[in-house]
């Protein structure tokens, strides 16, 4: 397969051009290999495989089909193992993509 071919010269950014072709990530994300926790009301409930993240999101793999609600929290996603609350933005078969969203519920 050919390299993907981004246009330069006025008019078009590589952002916009990566945006108008699906990428709609607005930070890089770093690759990795890492097994996090899936929590759910505040109770260990699954483990997953943290297959990439950025400052907007993640993406992880789950070990088995789990039913997952909208929102929950992900753990191991940094040096520490503070809970990250997330929100399912895309799903396919044990892949899930999630944005990081506040803790703080609005009514």
């Amino acid at each position: 397969m050919a390299p993907a071919i981004i246009p330069r010269g006025p008019g078009i950014s590589v952002e916009d051009y990566l945006k108008s072709v699906g990428e709609r990530r607005s930070s890089s994300r770093t690759n990795l290999s890492r097994e996090i926790v899936i929590q759910i009301d505040q109770q260990p409930m699954h483990t997953a495989i943290l297959e990439n993240i950025s400052m907007g999101g993640a993406k992880f793999r789950l070990m088995y089909p789990t039913e997952l609600p909208e929102r929950f929290d992900i753990i191991g996603t940094g040096d520490d193992d503070r809970p990250v609350a997330c929100q399912i933005v895309w799903r396919r078969k044990n892949s899930v993509g999630v944005k990081f969203v506040s803790a703080a519920r609005s009514n």
